[in-house]
């Protein structure tokens, strides 16, 4: 046991190394321009778990499961509380472990979530067989409001702010500069988001369109999550930080203020 446990702790500390799979110092340009490449995407692929990447399954969900605009709208209301009551939580296990495991863990959770989200009728007719005391509206109900809690905390709550707060570490004199450049292709991503999402819903069905977002989710974000939004650590040089500002003597963060 022994062994096996040493062995899961050095594939550990060499999975999460900033140095793996590449290292940040070793770029032709600041690599934080990489992080905002990278967490630019991630809030793109939070759109799954925003109120307009929801309105678009808001006709089909009614007609699904039988219920009224008010209880879909109560809800996703009640999911959206829930999961703001966690995200200080989340924002404490965020300082601990970093943005980068955060944003994969958010990633994956948004993958697994959307496949329920996708299953959404068979979960409640399945409930409804072990729970036959409860009524069709009342199981369809509280099915709905989990998953809106957990799609809005995974994607729209703990994968933003991961992507939020790595731009963030990464810029200090042009830090408005990123989070602009940011915010421009975010604008413009959800601004043409539920045009295609509902695309896809019309041409395959809601259950293929939350599939293929999951899918999609998986494939192309935890991998980018993982491999380019690494933060300094306490052991890596805060040059890092001043290979940017080259009329700046002096970096004014120090190294226990940017680890994870």
């Amino acid at each position: 046991m022994g062994l096996i446990h040493s062995m899961l702790t050095r594939f550990h500390d060499r999975c999460w190394h900033p140095a793996t799979p590449w290292r940040p110092e070793k770029f032709p340009f600041f690599y934080g321009w990489v992080v905002v490449f990278a967490a630019t995407l991630g809030t793109v692929f939070s759109i799954p778990g925003q109120t307009m990447g929801f309105s678009v399954f808001t006709e089909v969900l009614m007609k699904e499961l039988q219920l009224s605009r008010v209880q879909l709208s109560v809800a996703y209301c009640l999911g959206t509380m829930l999961s703001g009551v966690m995200l200080p939580t989340i924002g404490r296990w965020m300082d601990r472990w970093g943005e980068r495991k955060m944003s994969v863990l958010a990633t994956v959770s948004s993958f697994l979530i959307l496949l329920f989200l996708s299953e959404v009728v068979h979960v409640t007719q399945k409930v409804m067989l072990w729970i036959p005391g409860l009524g069709h509206t009342w199981v369809a109900f509280l099915t709905m409001t989990v998953g809106f809690f957990l799609i809005r905390l995974s994607a729209q709550g703990v994968l933003s702010m991961a992507c939020r707060n790595a731009i963030g570490r990464w810029f200090d004199r042009n830090r408005g500069w990123a989070f602009s450049l940011s915010s421009l292709v975010v604008s413009f991503s959800f601004a043409v988001a539920p045009r295609w999402m509902n695309l896809l819903v019309e041409s395959y069905g809601y259950q293929v369109a939350w599939q293929s977002i999951a899918l999609a989710t998986l494939v192309i974000m935890a991998p980018i999550a993982w491999a380019f939004s690494g933060m300094p650590l306490s052991k890596v040089d805060c040059a890092w930080m001043e290979g940017f500002f080259p009329k700046q003597k002096q970096c004014r963060w120090t190294c226990g203020s940017i680890k994870r």
